[in-house]
């Protein structure tokens, strides 16, 4: 009876654990599909869909992308069974999430007790950037499994012994070593542990430790000799250390847009005030100096090795750092304070779903460019790699010349000489600061073909040339018209991209909506306008260079506009009014004498 007794007292005891495993899954799990894929994610598939040994040849070497090979080839499966959607690529990283809450949960037992390990699960099943690269078909989330399984491994085999357990430890490191490089990292945090923690097991843990540096020295050497060869990232600097205590405090457990910087500052001194009162009072020695050398010397080497190449970026945090378990040592007992920690964790969950928080919103790019391109244009992306994240949302044709950062003009005119027979040519960019920071390829279509629109997803920027007025026909969905204004003037058809559209929206040009209108007219001073019934003024053409220069006297030419919504506008009926300027005002129509046309009506809807 008392064997059952203490089973079933153990069973009850899990029930907590499961709670937060299980809000931690209703965390993530249901939100595989809000984040757009980025590039870093169609490299993931790029990658996942390379065969096996050619993978492990070409990371192995350092050849097409610098991060090892095990996350790519561990992905292999999950696309193979879900398909190459985003849940297929997600499920991987969510899963991960998951586990890293439960084996936050053990360590904290192991190290503390039952409820501390209980806080540092909460903490971790609700921090955002947890959340966050948990739905991230990147390698930061499993290499972070990986490496707080090899450290409750080698902990386990310190404290109870046997070979398996040491062996544990050693696979467990060594795949999260070739899942991402800052997982080497780690393997210094631990030896300091060992040495702060010593024990009767110590040379076994040492031998653990070299036994994982040695598997991994193949591909560090080769990652240390391609940073020799490198230039250096010219997007990256060097962290001091105060820096990265700050991001282990506030971006381990708050999303980084959430806190403005003086807010970030008094929270990191905060929490680490929280943290070191905690471990001085609460924790026992060993368990003090294993979670310091585990998160501190990680640190050091970031700073130290940066001196060298710039490579730190915030996200690898998640890897080495274990916040989460360090905070909810000094928190276990201070319910308040634990309280007010995990509703501002809410506060910044909130934001995660926002539109802004999209990292690159490929799709509403390919959901726009579908919309839009047209059956004589050419989408053309810069640089080529971005052409991977847009195929997945776009099936139209893509073009993407240029494989490299551009120079001179001479190279943009080579790039775009095949393509400059199309009518519209759709520039679509991201990352310009890094990939043409001197705005070459914009600038020289901006000063030879007019700009008919201009699109801002998250990160990305759409902008379509006009690169001929006249010899192609009207596009499909234009209705013909037969306007003739006193003077000449004719228009010959109209077409709007949209016959019903919200006024605000969050996507591409944030607050205000836009309505494209094509206008097949000859060249004059026209505005466009959207109006109510009673003639109030709810949208106004946006005012953009580029008049046809090329059309003949009377000849028909395409003109574009984009009527820039008021945000505010009440959903309802609306007349989209074109008028004519001339020297002495408003050109009035020849048949009527009005000095307006309505093109057509089109619906504001709610917002979605």
């Amino acid at each position: 009876m008392q064997v059952l007794g203490n089973r079933l007292k153990s069973i009850s005891s899990l029930w907590p654990a499961t709670l937060v495993l299980g809000l931690a899954a209703l965390a993530r799990l249901p939100w595989l599909t809000w984040y757009s894929l980025d590039v870093d994610e169609a490299f993931s598939l790029y990658w996942a869909r390379v065969p096996l040994l050619n993978l492990l040849v070409d990371l192995l070497a350092l050849r097409g992308d610098p991060h090892p090979p095990a996350y790519y080839a561990l992905l292999k499966p999950w696309i193979a069974l879900l398909g190459e959607n985003e849940i297929g690529l997600r499920l991987f990283s969510a899963l991960s999430g998951i586990v890293f809450v439960a084996l936050v949960y053990r360590l904290g037992r192991e190290l503390f007790s039952a409820r501390t390990g209980l806080m540092a699960a909460l903490l971790a099943a609700t921090a955002p950037p947890l959340i966050y690269e948990s739905l991230d078909a990147r390698m930061y989330m499993p290499a972070a499994v990986f490496v707080l399984a090899g450290s409750l491994a080698l902990w386990r085999a310190l404290k109870r012994g046997g070979l398996a357990r040491f062996i544990a430890a050693w696979a467990w490191l060594s795949l999260a070593c070739y899942s991402h490089i800052s997982a080497s990292l780690a393997l210094a945090g631990l030896g300091i542990a060992l040495v702060l923690v010593r024990g009767k097991r110590f040379w076994k843990g040492i031998l653990t430790l070299a036994g994982v540096g040695l598997a991994y020295l193949p591909y560090a050497l080769n990652a240390w000799q391609a940073g020799s060869a490198q230039e250096g990232a010219v997007h990256l600097r060097a962290p001091d250390l105060w820096e990265l205590l700050r991001f282990t405090a506030n971006w381990s457990l708050f999303h980084n847009a959430v806190l403005a910087d003086w807010l970030a500052l008094g929270s990191a001194v905060a929490l680490w005030a929280i943290a070191a009162w905690g471990l001085a009072r609460r924790a026992k020695l060993e368990a003090r100096g294993w979670l310091l050398g585990t998160l501190i010397a990680p640190l050091l080497l970031v700073v130290v090795l940066s001196q060298r190449q710039a490579f730190f970026q915030p996200k690898f945090l998640v890897i080495i750092s274990l916040a989460p378990l360090l905070l909810a040592a000094g928190l276990t007992r201070s319910a308040g304070v634990a309280a007010l920690l995990l509703i501002a964790q809410l506060w910044g969950y909130a934001a995660l779903w926002q539109p802004a928080a999209q990292r690159e919103n490929w799709r509403a790019a390919g959901d726009y460019l579908s919309d839009h391109v047209g059956p004589h244009d050419v989408t053309l992306v810069h640089l080529h790699f971005y052409e991977e994240p847009l195929r997945f949302y776009y099936s139209g044709p893509i073009v993407a010349p240029y494989g490299s950062r551009l120079s001179t003009y001479d190279e943009v005119a080579e790039g775009l000489a095949p393509h400059l027979n199309a009518e519209v040519l759709w520039l679509v960019q991201s990352g310009v600061g890094y990939t043409d920071p001197d705005r070459l390829l914009e600038n020289w279509l901006a000063q030879r073909y007019p700009v008919i629109t201009e699109q801002f997803p998250n990160h990305i920027r759409i902008r379509g040339f006009l690169l001929s007025f006249t010899g192609f026909p009207p596009l499909p969905g234009t209705t013909p018209l037969e306007v003739e204004f006193t003077g000449g003037a004719r228009v010959t058809g109209a077409r709007f991209d949209a016959q019903a559209l919200p006024a605000q929206d969050l996507w591409l040009h944030p607050p205000s909506n836009w309505l494209h209108v094509t206008l097949y007219a000859t060249p004059g001073e026209y505005t466009l306008s959207l109006e109510d019934d009673p003639g109030n003024v709810w949208g106004q053409n946006l005012q953009r260079s580029g008049q046809p220069t090329q059309a003949g006297p009377g000849e028909i030419a395409r003109l574009d506009y984009d009527i820039n919504l008021n945000p505010e506008m009440p959903p309802g009926d609306y007349k989209v009014v074109l008028r004519l300027s001339g020297p002495q005002g408003h050109i009035p129509r020849a048949d009527t004498g009005e000095t307006y046309v309505i093109l057509g009506r089109v619906e504001i809807i709610p917002p979605n």
